[in-house]
């Protein structure tokens, strides 16, 4: 039997609110089980400002998560709305992502699911 496709609820409601020009992260997502060639998809749904999602990376769960050394961006300035977006994290042992709001007039609320296989 094939792979079977995880979802991980990311934020949702009141923890998905992000202030004026303020970042939130996710929680560490353990990367040592799923496959290298493993697919990566972002659900998120946004009201109120614009947002940038960027991957996060740390080769310890509790350790000090940094920009990969070539930058991941997941989603890139978007504004409120429903997007379902694809892309590939580099291979490190734990992974966040970064939710920036880039809308100084806004604060923005969202819900927000990482789905991977």
């Amino acid at each position: 039997m094939g792979e079977t496709v995880k979802v991980m609820e990311l934020f949702r409601g009141s923890g998905g609110a992000i202030g004026k020009n303020a970042s939130i992260d996710s929680d560490a997502l353990d990367m040592r089980s799923v496959n290298l060639d493993g697919y990566f998809s972002l659900h998120m749904i946004s009201t109120g400002g614009t947002i940038t999602v960027t991957v996060l990376v740390c080769s310890t769960k509790e350790g000090t998560f940094i920009a990969p050394t070539t930058p991941v961006t997941v989603l890139d300035t978007k504004a409120a709305g429903s997007y379902f977006e694809s892309f590939s994290p580099p291979v490190a042992p734990f992974m966040k992502l970064r939710f920036t709001e880039t809308d100084v007039a806004a604060v923005t609320a969202m819900d927000a699911w990482l789905i991977y296989q």
